[in-house]
């Protein structure tokens, strides 16, 4: 770091430079000069090695041959080992601090991925800083990742600024969308919450816009969506219902409770005993789904009234549909 030290380089030249890395990059950890890399041909390689493992069952000595490759320089073994310890599992626990570290080692490397989980490292201030300082350490890093091809970290940069309505967070919005508009709910996503911010771009038409595209893909969306249907008064309840389940299907469990309150309201106002019949099983599964994944918590009173209102004899099936869904998005 002494190469910093009274450099009168402007700002903008040393932001695509080596020294830029050295100062305005480094967290305290080994920078990429420092870091004992090897043969980048050998990479994909290794981590093969270490995925086979893990598709032989043998997890631990899948992460513990990453960690070797990864400390001895390997750039996608950082990235892959990093991802697993921030994730966690029953054999490895979760380490998020610990997964940051290699997620800037990767970085340095030029990793993508690793880049971008740099910067929300930063961005969330896993790796400490001052407020403006690990800012602008996230902004850097998320340049590094669309300068490797990651573009959508233009919308990563662009949530950095929402609430500060400027020429650049309009150019970084634009930008963002261009990625959205091929399909990318991350990016579709991270719209819905620049253009609802207040005081920042403030456009609710475009937010319900990109809010609707991403409801079709994402659960917390469409969950978010339904919310949205619903609060407006205005929407035809079969819409609303909808938009929970889809959330619901996908394993979301604050639509479970939703969408069983909406079929059981239904399947109360339907006059033909065959549709109510379909309603109220469709009750049943979603409010029994809720309370299989939320053991610790008290039934409401009318999710005990819905399994009271369920024959005995639909019981079977509708419990099988149940834990086959339960078996899929986890207990």
């Amino acid at each position: 770091m002494d190469n910093c030290v009274g450099r009168n380089i402007p700002i903008k030249k040393l932001a695509h430079s080596y020294i830029a890395l050295l100062c305005l990059l480094s967290a305290g950890k080994a920078i990429a000069d420092s870091q004992k890399t090897v043969d980048s041909s050998q990479w994909t390689e290794q981590v093969n090695q270490a995925q086979a493992l893990e598709q032989q069952g043998q997890r631990v000595q899948s992460v513990a041959l990453l960690k070797k490759f990864a400390d001895a320089g390997n750039g996608l073994a950082q990235f892959s080992y990093a991802w697993r310890i921030k994730l966690g599992s029953s054999e490895i626990a979760a380490n998020r601090s610990l997964a940051c570290e290699y997620f800037v080692k990767s970085a340095q490397l030029n990793i993508p991925v690793g880049a971008q989980e740099a910067g929300h490292c930063y961005r969330d201030n896993i790796i400490t800083r001052s407020q403006s300082k690990h800012t602008q350490l996230a902004k850097r890093y998320y340049q590094i990742a669309i300068d490797n091809g990651l573009v959508a970290s233009y919308c990563d940069i662009a949530a950095l600024q929402r609430s500060k309505p400027t020429i650049e967070l309009n150019q970084l919005v634009a930008q963002c969308e261009q990625v959205a508009v091929q399909g990318a709910v991350y990016a579709q996503e991270i719209l819905v919450d620049i253009y609802a911010n207040t005081k920042g771009i403030n456009n609710n038409d475009k937010a319900i816009y990109w809010l609707k595209i991403a409801a079709e893909k994402s659960a917390k969306s469409a969950y978010r969506y339904a919310l949205t249907l619903h609060q407006s008064g205005q929407i035809k309840s079969e819409l609303i219902r909808y938009y929970f389940e889809s959330a619901a299907s996908k394993g979301y469990i604050p639509a479970y409770l939703e969408t069983a309150a909406l079929y059981y309201n239904a399947a109360a106002e339907e006059v033909s005993d065959d549709n109510a019949g379909a309603l109220i099983a469709k009750a049943y599964l979603w409010s029994k789904a809720w309370q299989v994944r939320n053991p610790q918590s008290e039934a409401p009173k009318w999710v005990i009234q819905i399994e009271q209102q369920i024959p005995p004899q639909w019981k079977e099936e509708l419990n099988l549909k149940v834990s086959e869904h339960v078996s899929q998005h986890g207990t």
